[in-house]
């Protein structure tokens, strides 16, 4: 999930408002496993704004120990913000103009949590390592490209976008 910053960026209400609709998520999903993505720097910055995002932020985490359901990615926070800032703001060149990620503010992001959640699901090897690793050779397969390994004179191959096809 990652809510709460239309609610007091767009919609206007305050830190307490956008915690009360939350946990009115939140108790609406507690017999599934949650992910919460706290709200994230913005490239401006409102006093009261900042205050209640943070606010929000802290009241998330605190959850984590009474939720046994949820898991806040805080460092996705501390994946994009400027911390040379005193404000509450995004790093140059992470959003997509004042508001969302941009690829690369979603990149770091996406890493954040990764990293957060690395350890409580096993590593899939999703490499493909012959030929043969292919849904039209092998059924048992997941990979659908019918060369996986971009190798041959048909299927996996692509020049479109003005590329060169690999060989």
């Amino acid at each position: 999930l990652s809510l709460g910053t239309n609610d007091i960026w767009g919609s206007l209400l305050t830190g307490e408002q956008t915690i009360a609709g939350l946990a009115q998520v939140f108790d609406a999903l507690s017999d599934k496993p949650l992910i919460y993505i706290p709200i994230t720097p913005r490239s401006f910055v409102d006093a009261d704004k900042v205050s209640y995002a943070l606010q929000v932020n802290r009241w998330a985490a605190a959850q984590q120990s009474v939720r046994r359901n949820l898991i806040v990615i805080e460092r996705a926070v501390d994946a994009i913000i400027d911390p040379t800032s005193t404000q509450f703001v995004a790093a140059s060149g992470l959003l997509d103009g004042a508001v969302h990620w941009n690829n690369a503010g979603a990149v770091k992001v996406g890493a954040a949590i990764a990293a957060r959640l690395s350890g409580l699901y096993p590593g899939r090897a999703r490499m493909v390592s012959f030929a043969g690793d292919a849904y039209p050779t092998n059924n048992a397969s997941n990979q659908l490209l019918p060369s996986p390994i971009l190798s041959g004179t048909s299927g996996g191959k692509t020049a479109t976008g003005g590329g060169t096809a690999p060989t």
